[in-house]
């Protein structure tokens, strides 16, 4: 049932409301979850909106070049980004309890993808950077664990012990190959 409206002077007390049913929900309040930050093209990153009624409507929204691969309609989306940040955005609505319609938004930050424009120190060839300083003890030795692979073609291994006396470990690698610091000083 529902009320009259505001009592005035022309309410008549007591009042009485005659309920048809009482709907109790077990649990929290519906959220969105799902990460915030997620890698460039970043690929099956799952969004859901949890403590969702059964007899909820969902429709998603993502970023621009992002895709929903799966769950469309559903509490669970699972999305592939691609290099553009936004929100993720949820309609929740419901034809038998209109207190549970509700918009949820989560932006999300796409990070930046990372170049390797050049290496300063190959274990395998010409390096442009020499280890100088270094507070443990680096010593090249053969790899007799595994067969050589990917980037590591020689078999070799470079283990580092570190002394246990110094607070800190520090390796110090000196290069020529940087024509202005101040680059990676201000992270460009």
């Amino acid at each position: 049932g529902y009320w009259p409206g505001y009592p005035d002077s022309n309410t008549t007390f007591p009042q009485q409301m005659l309920v048809d049913y009482v709907r109790v929900y077990d649990g929290l309040l519906p959220s969105l979850d799902g990460p915030q930050t997620v890698e460039y093209a970043a690929a099956g990153v799952t969004y859901t909106i949890a403590n969702s009624d059964v007899d909820s409507v969902f429709t998603w929204v993502v970023p621009d070049e992002a895709l929903i691969i799966s769950g469309q309609g559903t509490p669970t989306i699972v999305v592939d980004f691609g290099t553009k940040s936004g929100a993720v955005t949820c309609k929740v609505t419901n034809s038998t309890c209109k207190v549970m319609d509700n918009n949820f938004e989560l932006n999300v930050i796409v990070r930046g993808k990372l170049i390797r424009s050049f290496c300063f120190f190959c274990f395998e060839g010409p390096s442009r950077a020499t280890i100088g300083f270094r507070s443990g003890a680096l010593i090249l030795t053969p790899n007799t664990q595994t067969q050589p692979c990917g980037l590591v073609t020689s078999g070799a291994v470079w283990s580092y012990t570190r002394d246990r006396k110094v607070a800190y470990d520090a390796i110090f690698f000196q290069t020529s190959a940087i024509e202005d610091a101040a680059d990676y000083v201000t992270f460009q």
